[in-house]
């Protein structure tokens, strides 16, 4: 299973939170999501979560949860430096 997330156009690009999120130690994939006019077609406007690798290494509902909520924060302080370092 996969989520995709378009990206707001008001607070980065796919490439800005898949920076934040690399620094946290969150590993995603940038993507277009076809028909979003929120940005160029060559520029990436939405981000990928893939389930396999983290169910694989026995993460339950639990722990997707704490995922979440770390994408959530990254996110929502794309220009804070240090919530996005590893902690």
């Amino acid at each position: 299973m996969s989520l995709l997330h378009q990206t707001d156009p008001e607070i980065s690009h796919a490439l800005d939170v898949e920076e934040a999120l690399s620094k946290k130690g969150i590993v995603v994939n940038r993507n277009t999501i076809p028909f979003a006019d929120t940005h160029l077609p060559r520029i990436a406007n939405g981000i990928r979560l893939g389930t396999p690798a983290v169910t694989s290494r026995g993460f339950g509902a639990e722990e997707m949860k704490h995922i979440a909520s770390l994408v959530v924060k990254v996110i929502t302080n794309i220009g804070d430096l240090d919530i996005q370092e590893v902690s």
